[in-house]
């Protein structure tokens, strides 16, 4: 069987470029997302965690941890839904967004964030 350089050559292409928009993500245990939120947090020699408004919804699954800016864990998310988001703040390379209170931060890449004005 004789192959067609240019096709094949082209095959090769195309599964690379598929290949490279490809995201493996590998779910992390909640205390070591929390943890190196931990030492970001508390370190001295930063600056303070600036946090900026935000409004939409965060589509999550139960069970997600949830912690403070502090990085001290605070609970996890009682029910697969879409929280409402209130802020978004970054540490240490990490985009968080507020659920709730001050004690209800949840990392982005835990669930889908859909951005809009939250409903009154």
């Amino acid at each position: 069987m004789k192959f067609n350089k240019k096709i094949m050559h082209r095959l090769v292409i195309a599964a690379a470029l598929l290949l490279s928009t490809v995201t493996i993500s590998v779910p992390l245990p909640a205390t070591t997302a929390a943890t190196s939120v931990v030492q970001a947090a508390a370190r001295p020699d930063q600056e303070p965690v600036k946090v900026y408004p935000l409004s939409g919804r965060l589509l999550t699954a139960k069970s997600v941890t949830l912690f403070d800016l502090a990085g001290n864990i605070t609970g996890v998310a009682k029910a697969d839904m879409a929280y409402p988001v209130y802020a978004v703040a970054y540490v240490n390379g990490l985009q968080l967004l507020k659920l709730g209170t001050d004690s209800q931060w949840i990392l982005a890449r835990e669930g889908t964030y859909f951005p809009g004005e939250l409903a009154s």
